[in-house]
């Protein structure tokens, strides 16, 4: 049983080492749009996401071995995500992406894949339930029969030399980093197969057969953070930097949505429902000072007053030198 997005790291590494060993990676082609074309409305904004990172895959292309990625996709995900506006309307924040190298493209893709699996592992009853919706599924009885077409359809188009699966729009993907990420889904499908078919014996009675994914994830243990998510941020950025704590290695994006699983910031939020996760991985992310070639984050304004500065650095972890 699946109980973890780790179930997927064997296949996350892969995909990694596919795009980012030097000898291996694939040719990358980058396609810059028009400044007008990266303008959404927040609701848009919302359901490019949503078709991107918050769904499964129903249709197929021709088999590639390169990557074409159309400079939207970037600036849409960044501007979902916060990280950028179009207050300046000469661009200059588009025309930094212009000069991408591959390496640097390759690695948001990797990230893309990362936080996409993530997903969908943890909104899966959501993804199903909008996927009944969808004119492809209409008429379809129960959420069982919508996964098992699923499956044969996945496991068909793996075993298809010529086609692959298309994860994104505006994103081709090679073959053999999309045939993987084909993998993933197929042993989640399986998971949920195998899990909704289980028969109870008299040995494992079902407790409460009514019972749903759902309510169960209402009883998950949450810590309550009593103070502003940017101290948090500072807390976290202080612990790992001296030597107490070590975050799993995946993206930031998934980093955030883990930690907004653990703790209930609920007692200082502003506003009712707020993406917690997003919240998040606006102050943990780094950003990058071009003009002074430093890393600082979003919360170290000239007001803020750092709380967790003085946390002394454990015996084996030395103090980075001042630069």
């Amino acid at each position: 049983m699946i109980t973890h997005t780790d179930s997927f790291q064997k296949h996350l590494n892969i995909i990694s080492l596919l795009l980012m060993t030097v000898d291996k990676q694939p040719a990358t082609t980058y396609i810059t749009s028009s400044l007008s074309d990266y303008k959404l409305s927040k609701k848009d904004l919302n359901d490019w996401y949503a078709e991107n990172f918050e769904s499964l895959p129903l249709y197929t292309s021709d088999k590639s071995d390169e990557v074409t990625i159309l400079s939207s996709f970037m600036h849409y995900y960044r501007q979902y995500h916060g990280n950028e506006d179009f207050i300046d309307t000469l661009g200059e924040r588009i025309r930094e992406l212009e000069d991408l190298e591959r390496d640097s493209i390759l690695l948001d893709i990797d990230e893309y894949i990362n936080e996409w699996i993530d997903n969908v592992f943890y909104g899966f009853a959501r993804i199903i339930k909008k996927l009944r919706k969808e004119p492809v599924f209409a008429c379809i009885p129960n959420d069982l029969l919508v996964i098992k077409n699923l499956l044969k359809f996945y496991k068909e188009v793996r075993e298809a030399e010529d086609i692959q699966l298309n994860f994104f729009h505006h994103i081709s993907l090679p073959k053999r980093v999309a045939d993987v990420m084909t993998d993933m889904l197929i042993l989640l499908l399986s998971d949920k197969v195998e899990l909704i078919t289980l028969e109870p014996t008299l040995d494992q009675p079902l407790q409460n057969p009514g019972s749903t994914l759902t309510e169960a994830s209402n009883d998950i243990f949450k810590i309550n953070w009593l103070a502003p998510q940017q101290e948090f941020a500072e807390l976290i950025h202080q612990l790992t930097e001296k030597g107490y704590l070590s975050l799993p290695d995946m993206s930031m994006a998934s980093q955030a949505r883990h930690l907004a699983r653990i703790f209930d910031f609920s007692a200082t939020q502003r506003k009712q429902n707020p993406d917690v996760a997003n919240n998040l991985l606006a102050v943990l992310k780094p950003v990058q000072d071009k003009n002074l070639k430093t890393t600082t984050y979003s919360y170290l304004k000239p007001t803020y007053k750092m709380k967790f500065d003085s946390i002394p650095y454990r015996p084996h972890k030395k103090k980075p030198k001042a630069r």
